[in-house]
């Protein structure tokens, strides 16, 4: 089991994105803008992949996020999932050792989770803090 950092604006997509991340047997942190993320990690929040939407809002992308928690050894391996696979801010990824690859949306959550269970890992698993937000009721599928 991993733990990963959901970071997408979208409430809807964060949450399907979760719930999948969950169901596939791994341990998830959500956030819905670049603020609401750096304060997990501030807080020590530990992820072993990340999950980063492209068009984050409020003068934020992922690409900028990259940037910022690539400097500060917070980044952990990740995804970008984006509605514009084709978007040329992406090539300023191609240098980033962590970044390993786009996921375009749509997308079938067999894919997403072949694309995360392929993520490198580190060789000791992060432990749970308790403060990490789970997926709320309203995207239980079970029922």
């Amino acid at each position: 089991m991993a733990r990963f950092l959901v970071l997408d604006n979208d409430r809807s997509m964060r949450g399907l994105l979760a719930l999948a991340l969950e169901r596939g047997g791994h341990e998830v942190v959500q956030a819905g803008t670049a603020d609401e993320a750096d304060a997990a990690l501030a807080e020590g929040e530990k992820v072993d992949g990340m999950l980063l939407d492209l068009h984050l809002g409020g003068g934020h992308s992922g690409v900028s996020v990259v940037a910022r928690w690539s400097e500060s050894k917070q980044l952990a391996p990740f995804l970008v999932v984006t509605g514009t696979p084709e978007d040329p801010s992406l090539a300023s990824l191609d240098g980033e050792e962590l970044f390993q690859g786009v996921l375009g949306k749509p997308f079938m959550i067999d894919e997403l989770l072949r694309r995360v269970d392929e993520l490198p890992r580190s060789e000791a698993p992060s432990e749970p803090t308790p403060s990490a937000e789970r997926i709320p009721p309203a995207f239980d599928l079970e029922s």
